[in-house]
């Protein structure tokens, strides 16, 4: 064997494992920017629901009202993933926003601030984040994606 067939074989392994670390970074890479992608994504349906609804005297009238259920559910038609968003008011039903069935809900207290939680696991398996957003008046808004 010549030193040249030697150099190219031992250097062939070399750039295949270079080429395998630099995919598995870049593969962590971009898993973490959509994470963080979704994150947002969920705060900022929360919050803006959240913000509207603290404006209103009474949102759970207010949201059911033709023109504001068909403007809310154009908005949120482009928030990929979205699975769920609800207002929550302690001892009252969940108003779901969107023309989803809404499984499992959160209850409790409404955050302070904007809050999210996640990523969990719902019941059919999927990873979700939740984003929790106070509405006012003990209500908060939740938002699944």
């Amino acid at each position: 064997m010549s030193v040249r067939l030697i150099i190219v074989l031992l250097a062939l392994p070399l750039f295949l494992l270079l080429a395998a670390v630099n995919s598995l970074l870049l593969y962590r890479e971009e898993t973490r920017d959509m994470a963080a992608g979704l994150r947002g994504q969920a705060l900022a349906a929360a919050v803006t629901v959240a913000e509207f609804a603290k404006a209103s005297p009474d949102p759970f009238t207010d949201l059911v009202q033709p023109h504001r259920y068909r403007a809310l559910h154009s908005g949120t038609r482009g928030i990929f993933g979205l699975n769920a968003l609800y207002l929550v008011r302690p001892g009252r039903p969940p108003l779901n926003l969107i023309d989803r069935p809404l499984g499992a809900h959160r209850e409790g207290t409404a955050p302070a601030k904007p809050e999210l939680i996640g990523p969990w696991r719902n019941p059919g398996g999927h990873l979700l984040i939740t984003a929790l957003a106070p509405a006012g008046k003990g209500d908060m808004v939740v938002a699944d994606v």
